[in-house]
């Protein structure tokens, strides 16, 4: 982890590094954490262009889904997610879970 540290700080804004850094927070359920590290990877991948741009931002988008769940905050995790399928429509990763969501979402009401 030292090393994807070292590669944020020398690349603050650089999607990749973020992400990266954010899944190894994931793994240890940094959540809150992982959330963060996500969220500066779709900021910055919207300074990237297309194919590249879209991975990137599916990339952040379904970490951050991911650590909304396990925070506990399903309408963000459904909204993030719901995101993520617009721009990825057949993505079944997305689609089963955004489907958790809304399943976990009609349990608690």
């Amino acid at each position: 982890m030292p090393f994807l540290e070292r590669a944020v700080a020398l690349s603050p804004s650089h999607p990749h590094y973020l992400s990266e850094l954010g899944y190894a927070y994931q793994v240890q359920k940094k959540w809150q954490l992982s959330h963060d590290m996500y969220q500066r990877a779709a900021a910055g991948a919207a300074l990237e262009e297309g194919d590249q741009r879209k991975k990137s931002l599916r990339r952040a988008w379904f970490g951050m889904g991911y650590d909304l769940i396990e925070l506990g905050k399903l309408e963000e995790a459904e909204k993030v997610l719901a995101q993520c399928l617009e721009l990825t429509p057949d993505d079944q990763k997305v689609k089963d879970e955004l489907q958790y969501v809304r399943e976990q979402r009609k349990k608690a009401s």
